[in-house]
């Protein structure tokens, strides 16, 4: 147990090596630029000093943050699934490429490789979009207010609204970060699960924009409650019964889609060593 736990921290500790590299810092760069490309017209209005400076004024980081991750930008909604998948998911492409995934299976083992390769395609995934919105947020809060009094009477009907209320709305704000988290851990495994069944680093890069589309528009067509749809739970959307029942359900749900993932990752990988063998 001892040497397969020992075989296990080095293979994933060379996998880390290989993900933190400056692909996940472009990645990290193109969700911090796609926030501010999705706020654009009205950060221009936000450098107006005279215009935020009231307490009465909207403006603030949590505006901004909303606007985008909840309320619906066109990159934050969408391409931020891509950018989570850059750092690591089409690493098993790269490797049955070069002819090597066959000899780091019989070096560590199958199961060992397999979770290795998940382990870091989630948490760099993860990783990528947490510190992408990290940045922002902390570009915002050097001239802007984290939360106003405005804000808050205009946000009473949002999920989580009670850690606006405490904290200046830090707690908030690490909420949505670690939904980030979240999404990114997703989109990073369901890219590497895609590159199983269609070897290419296209596809494993591209696959979460298509897998995020198809859940959303499968709740759109079964009318499901903003409760159910794990979209809109991932973006803070929605709630179930309360707020930390709905970050604990989001959390298991999200978990469970991964454990999918990596069975059929297996699977499929399964089949091919026989196939070859």
């Amino acid at each position: 147990m001892e040497g397969r736990a020992t075989t296990f921290t080095r293979t994933a500790r060379a996998d880390f090596q290989i993900g933190m590299k400056y692909p996940f810092l472009l990645a990290v760069l193109g969700v911090t630029l796609g926030f501010f490309f999705d706020n654009w017209q009205d950060l221009r209005i936000s450098i107006n000093h005279s215009v935020i400076d009231a307490d009465s004024s909207p403006l603030c980081v949590m505006y901004y943050v909303f606007n985008s991750l909840s309320f619906g930008g066109v990159f934050t909604g969408y391409f931020s699934a891509t950018m989570a998948a850059i750092p690591f998911s089409s690493n098993y492409c790269w490797e049955l490429d070069d002819g090597i995934s066959i000899y780091k299976i019989s070096r560590c083992g199958q199961r060992t490789y397999v979770r290795s390769k998940f382990l870091v395609a989630a948490v760099l995934g993860g990783l990528t979009l947490f510190f992408g919105g990290l940045v922002f947020i902390l570009l915002l809060r050097s001239y802007l207010p984290i939360v106003t009094t405005e804000k808050v009477l205009e946000s009473q009907w949002i999920p989580f609204f009670h850690a606006l209320t405490v904290g200046d709305g830090v707690p908030y704000l690490a909420i949505v970060l670690y939904l980030s988290f979240l999404s990114g851990a997703l989109w990073g495994s369901v890219g590497l699960c895609a590159s199983a069944y269609f070897p290419s680093n296209y596809v494993a890069v591209c696959f979460p924009f298509i897998f995020r589309f198809l859940l959303v528009q499968i709740g759109r067509l079964l009318k499901l409650p903003d409760g159910m749809r794990l979209d809109r739970l991932l973006v803070a959307r929605g709630t179930i019964y309360s707020d930390s029942v709905t970050i604990v359900v989001t959390t298991m749900a999200v978990l469970a889609f991964i454990l999918l993932c990596y069975r059929l990752f297996m699977r499929r990988m399964e089949r091919r060593i026989w196939d070859e063998e």
